[in-house]
């Protein structure tokens, strides 16, 4: 999470670690160049060597003009260490006199700007009181920001297995006395065999860091990869076996080699821009973390404040901060209790698949609609840069963004009984509960879902968790003084029939083959295949994926959700005895009245082709076996196959024919063209009290010329005469 624009990105398990008392930051030379302008520890060197008088061709001198033309080239940096200069410089200088002239280079200007080590103190600061910061820099500035600060050295390590314990200020390779005159009693580390000493030899300092980091998240700040105390220090601790924890350290940059460098030893890098070598950005964003720290309430409270904006009026950072605080159980509380509740325009963000979507046009396919750019909207400040035109990179970074509903490392810790199935009682047919975070997720959908962006989101869903669906339920069934839109209310109501498909098994029909073939034809059977054999719903594409965001534009409910009536083909194949045919007819008309009040309300038109096959026509294979038409011809068979095997049965299924829709009607005119199944009457008064409508469908001439052609020459003159009339008087003009 970044608390800056173009800060660093702070990893949300160390903001979490934080919060939970478990970090302890390590503070270098860097922390007090920036208050105090102090040196750092090869120009810590080089101010010794001068106030010693060391000559030009001491080797102290040669060796730190060779650490600086090294330590320019990013290659060579870190060949050679500061900590080797001190050594040679023991060699020409008294220890104390070294030890004098290093507390003395390090004594700061009056009235220093300690504002960089009071935000380090804040974020060191637990909730308790207690102060926990290890800092290898000599000089006092941490304790002139608060008087009462304890500090310890080498002789008085605090004890970590104490968990309240208050460390204070622990300068682990000593510090100055107040006077700045030289060194506390257990002097300085600052040779390269002191390091040895302190590391190696002894290892009391390596002992100490790494009782520290087996119980710590530890923080590096103001080191540089190649700086003596980090190289001694982790280098120590691998030799250990290493960290039971993560470490992290701050790297100004753009430095990929000191990534790399950071890397090597186990640690990961948090890199900041440094540009115009100022690391503001740095201190900035440390400020804004000790804000949180020290109020985490009120600082969760100012960000959703903040958010009640919609998201695409917010900096990409801005969202990043919601979406750290849905990571957590107690952010998405937070975030589902807002009043008035947050809008629904936030789901675009904690959805990766509309987040990271590229240009597309809001009116499509009409041109000239404004081009919308959900990415510029929506996007985190983390989230990698979709392609245009690299459609399988696009997949794969959706899969690796941040997603709000996919269950977190959080979430599966949280499971318990009552989130998972049984094999008996109640919770073997419930579905499972939800985790608390999705669970306050899935409350505050409910509690948007009078808006139109909820419902579009929800429309797109292949499958919905119940929870979901039961608080939207009660949302709609008390809105309250606000009434919901007719199209939202639509489109859930579109939504809930969509549901109760959720889960089906594709090709479920093949396991009623399976059960036929086990256990033969029964009345059982007769009820699976009527089951078996119903048209289902499915989720259908928009005609726009855009963001339904201007709330003044004019909706229905088919541009917010769409879906498809389909039908299971694979009972097309299966073989119905001659005993078992009436029922199943039966059934399948049933089914077919379902299938055709379906797609009169989710596809608003219906198409049937030619119920008698146009053998000069080419390109009918599909249109004869799929969809709508597919699942008609399929009961036109099998009554083909009654009226073959029992007149007057064929001729009861025909009377109990609906006459309120096209489809029926088209196989109305058709069966009765056929002489077993309607009289010379029968067939007459069809024809004839046919609507306009239907008597001049242009899908349904064909079979209607068809009847007319094989009754007509046993009409009666009568008869002949009504349905010449009827012809004679032409379409509707």
């Amino acid at each position: 999470m970044r608390f800056i624009g173009n800060g660093p990105n702070i990893p949300d398990e160390l903001l979490i670690a934080q919060d939970e008392g478990n970090v302890v930051f390590f503070c270098g030379a860097g922390v007090s160049m920036a208050d105090a302008s102090l040196p750092s520890f090869s120009g810590l060197a080089q101010k010794v060597m001068n106030d010693l008088g060391a000559t030009e061709d001491s080797k102290a001198k040669q060796q730190l003009s060779a650490f600086n033309q090294i330590n320019e080239n990013s290659q060579t940096r870190g060949l050679i260490s500061a900590d080797h200069i001190f050594s040679s410089l023991g060699r020409s200088f008294d220890l104390k006199a070294i030890n004098r002239s290093v507390a003395k280079s390090l004594n700061p200007k009056a009235n220093p700007n300690l504002s960089a080590h009071k935000t380090i103190l804040k974020l060191a600061r637990l909730r308790g009181g207690q102060t926990r910061l290890i800092t290898t820099n000599f000089d006092l500035l941490f304790e002139s920001c608060n008087k009462k600060l304890k500090s310890c050295t080498r002789s008085i390590l605090p004890r970590i297995e104490f968990s309240d314990n208050n460390w204070g200020i622990v300068h682990l390779h000593g510090k100055v006395k107040p006077d700045y005159s030289s060194p506390a009693d257990d002097g300085f580390v600052l040779s390269s065999s002191e390091f040895g000493d302190a590391y190696l030899a002894q290892g009391w300092a390596r002992d100490f860091v790494k009782d520290v980091l087996e119980k710590f998240v530890a923080v590096f700040i103001g080191y540089s990869a190649d700086d003596p105390p980090v190289r001694y220090l982790l280098e120590g601790l691998q030799q250990s076996k290493g960290s039971n924890h993560k470490i992290y350290a701050f790297q100004s940059g753009p430095d990929d080699e000191s990534v790399v460098q950071w890397d090597e030893k186990g640690v990961e890098a948090i890199v900041y821009d440094c540009s115009g070598q100022s690391h503001q950005q740095l201190w900035n964003t440390l400020e804004a973390w000790a804000d949180r720290s020290n109020d985490p309430i009120a600082w969760k409270r100012k960000v959703l404040s903040k958010s009640r904006k919609n998201p695409s009026k917010l900096q990409p950072h801005e969202r990043g901060m919601v979406a750290h605080l849905i990571k957590s159980q107690t952010g998405a509380r937070a975030f589902e209790q807002m009043n008035p509740p947050m809008s629904s325009e936030w789901l675009c963000v904690l959805d990766p698949r509309i987040r990271l979507r590229q240009s597309e046009r809001e009116t499509y396919p009409y041109p000239g609609g404004e081009l919308i750019n959900p990415y510029q909207l929506y996007a985190l400040d983390d989230d990698p840069p979709p392609s245009d035109r690299n459609k399988e990179y696009n997949r794969q970074i959706e899969s690796e963004a941040w997603d709000a509903f996919a269950l977190s490392p959080d979430d599966y810790e949280e499971l318990g009984d009552h989130h998972l199935p049984s094999v008996r009682g109640c919770r073997a047919s419930d579905p499972s509960s939800l985790p608390s975070r999705l669970a306050h997720l899935a409350s505050w959908i409910g509690k948007v879902s009078e808006q139109r962006i909820a419902v579009w989101w929800a429309g797109q869903q292949f499958c919905l968790h119940p929870h979901i669906l039961s608080n939207v339920k009660t949302k709609v069934a008390h809105a309250g003084e606000k009434p919901i839109p007719a199209p939202v209310k639509k489109a859930w109501d579109t939504i809930f029939e969509l549901s109760y498909f959720y889960g089906r098994k594709e090709d479920q029909e093949y396991d009623l083959k399976i059960l036929i073939k086990e256990s033969g034809w029964s009345n059982r059977i007769i009820r699976e295949y009527e089951k078996f054999s119903a048209p289902f719903l499915k989720r259908g594409t928009l005609y726009t994926r855009s963001v339904p965001r201007d709330n003044r534009k004019k909706i229905t409910e088919h541009s917010l959700a769409r879906i498809e009536v389909d039908y299971p083909t694979g009972i097309y194949d299966i073989e119905i005895p001659d005993e078992f045919l009436v029922p199943v007819l039966s059934s399948l008309r049933a089914n077919l009245e379902r299938a055709i009040d379906l797609n009169r309300e989710y596809s608003g038109w219906l198409d049937l082709c030619a119920i008698e096959l146009d053998e000069s026509t080419e390109g009918q294979e599909y249109s004869r076996v799929y969809g709508l038409s597919g699942y008609v011809l399929h009961f036109v068979g099998l009554f083909r196959r009654l009226v073959d095997l029992d007149k007057e049965e064929a001729r009861s299924e025909h009377k109990k024919w609906r006459k309120t829709d096209p489809i029926f009607t088209r196989l109305r005119i058709w069966a009765s063209g056929v002489q077993a199944v309607a009289t010379e009457e029968e067939f007459a008064d069809e024809i004839v009290s046919l609507k306009d409508t239907d008597f001049w469908s242009s899908k349904g001439e064909r079979d209607l010329l068809l009847s007319l052609k094989k009754r007509w020459g046993e009409l009666s003159p009568t008869n002949r005469d009504l349905i010449e009339k009827k012809i004679l008087k032409g379409p509707p003009k």
